[in-house]
C-alpha cells in the first residue's frame, strides 16, 4: 500500500523575520548607491537568497558576508557615508554573532539593545559637548535652509519668498566669504532651541534605558505593556521622522527594536507599536515626496 506524503508547508513569517527582511532591504537599497559595481553585485548576491530562504536568512555566514561587503563599501566612502550606513555594518555583524551562538534570539536581542543604547549615547554626548549645537544654531539653520523642514518653517512664518531669498544667498556665496546674514522669522529661534534640547534629552533617555536593559533585564512574558525603552524609541521615531523623513535610519531602528521585544505572540503591544511606526514613517516619507 502506497503512502502519500503531504508537502511541507512554508514557514509563516514572524516579526523577527520582518526585522531581518528590513535589514536586507536596506542592504539592497544601499547596493543601488554604491559606486563599485562589483560590491553592488556582491551585496545583491548575498542578500537576495537570504530574503527568499529562511535557512539562509538565519545563518551566520550570510550576515558575516554582508558585514564584510557592506563594511568595505562604507569604508570606501566614509567621508560622505550616511551615519546609519555605519550602524548597518555593526548590525549585520551583531546578527552574524547572534546566529553563530547557541541562543540566537537572546544574543541578538541583547546586541540590539547595546547598539541602540551606544548609538544614542554617542549622539547625545556629542551634542552636549558641542556649543554650536546647544545654542540652537544647527536647527535654526535647518529651519531656514533644509527642504525637509520647509513645512514647519512655513508654519512658523518663513514663507516661500524668505526661503528663496536665503537659498539664493547661500548659492551665491563666494569661496572667500566666511558668512552672510540670512533673513529670519521671529518664531524660528525659539523653535530651534526647543528642538535642540528635545533631541538631546530624548537621545540620552533612550541611551540610558537601552543600556540598562542590555545588562539587567530578564526575559519578559508576552502580556506586558511596552517597556519604557520601547516607548522612548518609538516617541523619537514618531517625532524625528515627521520633520526629517529618512526612511533608511527609521527602518534600521525599527528592525533592531523589533528583535529585542519580549518573546511570545506577535500581538505583543511593543511589536504592534514598532510595526505601526514602520507604517507611519512610510506615510511621512510619501507625504514629503508628494509635497516636497
Amino acid at each position: 500500500m502506497s503512502t502519500v506524503t503531504r508537502p511541507r508547508p512554508l514557514r509563516a513569517l514572524t516579526l523577527f523575520d520582518l526585522a531581518l527582511l528590513l535589514t536586507l532591504a536596506l542592504v539592497l537599497l544601499h547596493s543601488l548607491a554604491v559606486e563599485s559595481r562589483a560590491l553592488a553585485i556582491a551585496m545583491i548576491v548575498a542578500a537576495l537568497p537570504a530574503a527568499l530562504l529562511p535557512r539562509v536568512r538565519e545563518h551566520a555566514v550570510t550576515w558575516l558576508a554582508l558585514t564584510a561587503i557592506v563594511g568595505v563599501s562604507v569604508a570606501a566612502a566614509w567621508l560622505w557615508a550616511d551615519n546609519h550606513k555605519f550602524l548597518l555594518v555593526y548590525w549585520c555583524l551583531a546578527l552574524a554573532c547572534g546566529f553563530a551562538s547557541a541562543r540566537p534570539r537572546r544574543v541578538i536581542a541583547r546586541a540590539a539593545r547595546l547598539l541602540i543604547g551606544l548609538c544614542f549615547a554617542f549622539a547625545g554626548a556629542w551634542k552636549l559637548l558641542t556649543p554650536d549645537y546647544l545654542d540652537g544654531r544647527a536647527f535654526h539653520y535647518l529651519l531656514l535652509e533644509d527642504a525637509r523642514f520647509a513645512p514647519l518653517a512655513r508654519w512658523l512664518g518663513a514663507d516661500a519668498e524668505l526661503r528663496a531669498h536665503n537659498l539664493s544667498l547661500r548659492d551665491a556665496i563666494p569661496e572667500e566669504l566666511v558668512e552672510v546674514t540670512l533673513r529670519d522669522a521671529p518664531a524660528l529661534h525659539a523653535t530651534a532651541l526647543a528642538l535642540t534640547w528635545w533631541t538631546v534629552l530624548i537621545e540620552l533617555a533612550i541611551a540610558a534605558l537601552f543600556l540598562r536593559a542590555a545588562w539587567t533585564e530578564r526575559p519578559r512574558g508576552p502580556g506586558r505593556a511596552p517597556p519604557a525603552r520601547d516607548l522612548a524609541l518609538l516617541l523619537f521615531i514618531a517625532t524625528t521622522y515627521t520633520l526629517a523623513p529618512v526612511p533608511g535610519f527609521a527602518w534600521l531602528l525599527i528592525a533592531m527594536g523589533l528583535t529585542q521585544t519580549p518573546p511570545g505572540r506577535a500581538g505583543h503591544p511593543a511589536r504592534v507599536a514598532y510595526v505601526a511606526a514602520l507604517l507611519l514613517t512610510q506615510v511621512y516619507f510619501a507625504i514629503y515626496e508628494l509635497t516636497g
